[in-house]
């Protein structure tokens, strides 16, 4: 029989609890309850709550970039409207598929109990807006004179976009879908990403005429 991975399993019990909570906030003896073992096994695993929280944030981050990493991969030739939606897509239906990482990524409580965890969570969505960013620029300043402020400020637009989505999504308890959301806005999405490039290539061929 394998060896039983305590620490991973921590880690699934804390984001199981994280989907049927209204907080961020779950005690050890809640942890410890869900898969069978006592407060003080549970810290002969990990020296914290705090260090509980920061190492399952480690791993769905990785797991989450790897997933879009993969995914992404055979739309690299794609126009860039089209790869920033599959990004998202992406982000959204993992998430879907993981409701206590959504729940930890917009609860308010968790900056206010521990700030370096938020810290961590934030960086998912760093990650996720340099993703995005490394895909809107390429390519594209070729055909336009953009600067890249510009672009940086169409980046975090979407940025704030996912996290409404997000708000939403833990609001009714993670009943409405995501991706159906996504799916639903993006025409008018794609326009705010398009619309400059639209704008500098009219503005190249009437120069040329």
């Amino acid at each position: 029989m394998p060896k039983r991975n305590r620490k991973k399993e921590i880690l699934n019990a804390l984001l199981k609890i994280l989907a049927s909570a209204r907080s961020s906030q779950v005690s050890t003896a809640q942890l410890a309850s869900e898969i069978g073992i006592s407060e003080a096994a549970l810290y002969r695993h990990f020296p914290s709550k705090s260090k509980i929280y920061d190492s399952m944030l480690r791993q769905e981050e990785e797991n989450l970039l790897q997933e879009i990493t993969k995914g992404i991969a055979d739309k690299i030739h794609r126009d860039v409207p089209e790869r920033c939606h599959h990004i998202i897509l992406i982000f959204f239906e993992y998430l879907e598929a993981n409701p206590g990482l959504a729940n930890l990524l917009v609860c308010n409580d968790l900056n206010r109990g521990n700030e370096k965890i938020g810290r961590r969570a934030h960086r998912i969505f760093r990650r996720l807006e340099g993703v995005l960013k490394e895909h809107y620029l390429d390519k594209r300043l070729e055909i336009s004179n953009q600067p890249q402020s510009s672009a940086n400020v169409k980046i975090e637009f979407l940025i704030r976009m996912i996290k409404g989505y997000l708000v939403e999504f833990v609001d009714s308890n993670f009943k409405s879908k995501l991706s159906e959301r996504l799916s639903m806005d993006w025409f008018l999405i794609e326009k705010i990403i398009i619309e400059d490039r639209v704008t500098k290539e009219d503005s190249r061929k009437f120069q040329e005429q």
